[in-house]
């Protein structure tokens, strides 16, 4: 007696389209086709369907069987034994993303399609998003047992990291910061040497976009986003490009976070804030990694935000982590008075212009 298919039920009950389940095992590549082309609005019950049929056809097909092809038009599938071929023409780009994750290492996806990819914060978009860096972070795992992985592609990284879902932009940035060049592209005897991420090329529209993520991210459990930026951005610092860390200092040091927020919080304070019940040496490679942004855009203070940043860490050492605040103020203290002493300067300076500035300045 045949048992029922878990997928063909869900199939079913979603899609309302009846199928005869005595044409098994025939029946789960009519399920894969049928959600491929009756249900590629990418819904999430389609998306969760296809998952299981693909795996189980997968599970099941002899070693050899090669059942799923990428072909010019689309995807071709051949049910071994069943003397037909099923012919599916212009799949999603992002149904064929995923199919290269559930299947992997078949592509489906090629190189030159992944600019077809144009990111929106849907649930399926997520979800394909979260199931290709689960595969990511496996492949590092089997290269770290021994086994050669290929580095992730850095264009598809990019289309992850415009998420406002805090895991999927986060996860993806990391493996950017893993893929920072550190040889030239096209070295020869290194088939990963073109896997590379520049981070100038996101623009500073995305920094603003991740500053605010991990802002949104405090919002978890602990404070994911001070432990984000000690464990994996502050590593990775010194490769990074200079305009690209100038422009994180200045987003990160006077971005407002929430502009309708009665206390006007910049993104630092924000992270800061709420992290004021974790260890103190995480608190403190947080300020530490500050200090290096502060002096890395000193002619960018005003006095404005020099007052604000300076009230803040007088907040601080009056707080849970006194100790802390009051040895990173000390390695502050310099930087500050540089600044300060440059827009004395340039204030000076410009009284200097006006009329009867001589006798102003005798006074």
């Amino acid at each position: 007696m045949m048992t029922s298919l878990p997928s063909t039920g869900t199939y079913m009950a979603v899609s309302r389209d009846p199928l005869f389940e005595n044409r098994h095992p025939a029946i789960l590549y009519d399920v894969i086709e049928n959600v491929i082309t009756k249900l590629s609005t990418l819904k999430l019950s389609g998306l969760h369907i296809l998952e299981l049929a693909v795996k189980c056809v997968d599970k099941t097909a002899p070693p050899s069987s090669d059942w799923l092809r990428k072909v010019s038009v689309g995807l071709e599938i051949i049910p071994p034994d069943q003397g037909y071929h099923i012919l599916l023409f212009e799949v999603d780009h992002w149904v064929l993303l995923h199919l290269d994750t559930l299947l992997a290492p078949h592509p489906y996806l090629l190189p030159d399609e992944v600019t077809e990819l144009k990111w929106s914060d849907t649930p399926e978009k997520v979800y394909i998003a979260r199931a290709r860096l689960d595969l990511f972070d496996s492949l590092a795992n089997a290269e770290y047992e021994g086994v050669k992985a290929s580095k992730p592609n850095p264009e598809l990284l990019t289309v992850f990291l415009w998420s406002k879902d805090y895991e999927v932009c986060t996860r993806a940035f990391r493996w950017c910061l893993d893929l920072v060049p550190i040889s030239l592209p096209g070295t020869l005897g290194d088939a990963d040497s073109t896997r590379i991420f520049v981070p100038e090329t996101m623009g500073s529209r995305w920094v603003e976009h991740f500053i605010h993520v991990l802002c949104n991210g405090n919002h978890l459990e602990g404070s994911p986003s001070l432990d984000f930026l000690i464990s994996h951005l502050v590593p990775k610092w010194s490769m990074l490009p200079s305009s690209w860390c100038c422009d994180f200092a200045s987003t990160l040091l006077f971005c407002i976070v929430h502009p309708l927020d009665i206390h006007n919080h910049p993104a630092y304070q924000y992270i800061a804030e709420r992290a004021v019940r974790r260890q103190g040496a995480k608190l403190r490679g947080f300020l530490c990694f500050l200090g290096t942004l502060l002096g890395l855009i000193k002619s960018s203070w005003t006095w404005s935000s020099l007052a604000s940043f300076e009230n803040w860490l007088d907040w601080g050492r009056e707080s849970h982590h006194e100790a802390v605040y009051k040895d990173t103020h000390t390695q502050m203290e310099h930087i500050l008075t540089t600044v300060k002493q440059r827009h004395t300067e340039e204030t000076l300076g410009f009284f200097a212009e006006l009329p009867m500035a001589g006798s102003w300045m005798d006074e």
